[in-house]
């Protein structure tokens, strides 16, 4: 079995500055399971990792503030002649004590981000491939017509990224296939007969007092929508190679 490929993301995947998780693995199609487990514990991993990350952060942040606290007493009392009387020292020290409150915060601001984003994306890749029942055409119709709202859409959304998911070489989607434990190929013409573009019409109030109508195409959506949040690439001629993209 081939080995997460580290040497991308510098020991985590979150030092790309676009926030981008890579994985990349040579693993038979048969093999996908264990695959998708490993992934989930480099990413918990990760997570992990940031989470540390974030701790430090916080503390470096309330240290910046307390010595800014410190700076801006000192700064006043040498105004009162109570101490350091040392005017453009102080200021100095306070000022560079506010530059470091303001890294600080950067700093916590960009943990957090990436704090939130590995856990969409082990949310997501925890998702495919785990179906224990076969996908259900009809299922997935019940989940779009009864919806109520936009939010009850989700339900729909979920079923249906637990059993596809989208590559571009060349286009399609895997389908997940319970029954088997293995992925099936569906070509771009063949999609929309497992996954029916149904539009749902929903009106909402609008900032006029007029019902306002809203379209959602569950296949518009798959395909154009969700294909950035998660992507896999794969030349039938090779090896499996799974990419999730943020």
């Amino acid at each position: 079995m081939g080995s997460v490929n580290r040497s991308k993301c510098k020991l985590h995947p979150f030092n790309d500055p676009d926030i981008v998780a890579e994985m990349v693995r040579n693993l038979p199609i048969k093999e996908f399971g264990k695959h998708l487990k490993i992934n989930r514990l480099w990413y918990n991993c990760c997570k992990a990792k940031l989470w540390k990350q974030h701790e430090k952060a916080e503390k470096i942040y309330d240290r910046a503030v307390e010595k800014k606290e410190k700076a801006g007493d000192a700064f006043g009392r040498s105004f009162e002649g109570k101490g350091i009387g040392n005017h453009e020292l102080e200021w100095k020290v306070y000022h560079k004590a506010c530059k470091e409150i303001t890294e600080a915060r950067k700093k916590q601001i960009m943990n957090k981000k990436m704090t939130a984003q590995t856990s969409t994306q082990a949310q997501v890749i925890s998702k495919f491939g785990e179906q224990k029942k076969a996908f259900s055409i009809d299922k997935h119709k019940q989940l779009i017509v009864t919806a109520k709202s936009m939010s009850d859409l989700n339900q729909a959304k979920r079923y249906l990224y637990g059993y596809f998911i989208l590559y571009f070489n060349p286009h399609g989607v895997f389908m997940w296939q319970s029954e088997i434990k293995n992925l099936e190929h569906i070509p771009d013409k063949n999609i929309s007969k497992l996954i029916h573009p149904i539009t749902k019409v929903f009106y909402t109030q609008s900032e006029q007092g007029l019902p306002q109508k809203v379209e959602f195409n569950i296949n518009k959506w798959f395909m154009i929508e969700y294909s950035t949040v998660c992507v896999a690439t794969c030349d039938p001629q090779k090896s499996l190679i799974f990419k999730l993209d943020g």
